[in-house]
């Protein structure tokens, strides 16, 4: 069964209160590749924050320019909205989300929401591409989010994230 993010996120707000990270159903990349729309390589172009339409909350729109299409319809440009970010001096934080720097080479696994996308799992959507001093190795990182608490969905066992690093090549084909 296909969770949606905004029903994750309302179960969070509502089940653990007391907990000071998001708490985040554990998936491996399989699964995320399954429950993703699209899985695309790219950089990102931007970050830009903006009102939702009621005023109350802010997202964070995120355009990436792609460079490969791993999964999903062929598109050269998406643009992923996360809750939370900063809009001149106030600011929403939302724990656990995928965090963007442009200029940043990433793997990224999308739900579709319209004509935009939100990250699948939160930050266990997003992998990093780091490249080796000699440009020869690209591995694909997933940092360890200290603010993210998995949840085993079999167990119910709670555990924090780790960080995952596995070649391009072995992220594409798993």
């Amino acid at each position: 069964m296909r969770f949606e993010f905004w029903s994750i996120v309302a179960i969070v707000a509502v089940v653990a209160p007391a907990v000071e990270a998001s708490t985040v159903v554990a998936v491996d990349i399989a699964g995320l590749t399954r429950t993703s729309d699209s899985v695309l390589r790219g950089k990102i172009r931007s970050t830009e924050a903006r009102w939702t339409k009621d005023g109350a909350r802010i997202i964070t729109d995120t355009t990436i320019d792609v460079s490969e299409v791993w999964k999903g319809p062929s598109k050269t440009v998406v643009v992923a909205m996360q809750p939370g970010g900063e809009i001149g001096e106030i600011g929403q934080r939302v724990e656990g989300v995928a965090t963007f720097v442009p200029g940043e080479e990433v793997v990224v696994f999308l739900e579709a929401r319209g004509e935009k996308f939100t990250v699948a799992g939160l930050s266990l959507g997003k992998f990093r591409l780091v490249r080796s001093n000699d440009n020869k190795v690209i591995v694909a990182k997933r940092d360890a989010s200290a603010d993210a608490m998995l949840v085993d969905p079999t167990t119910g066992e709670r555990k924090m994230s780790k960080e995952v690093v596995l070649t391009v090549e072995q992220l594409k084909t798993q």
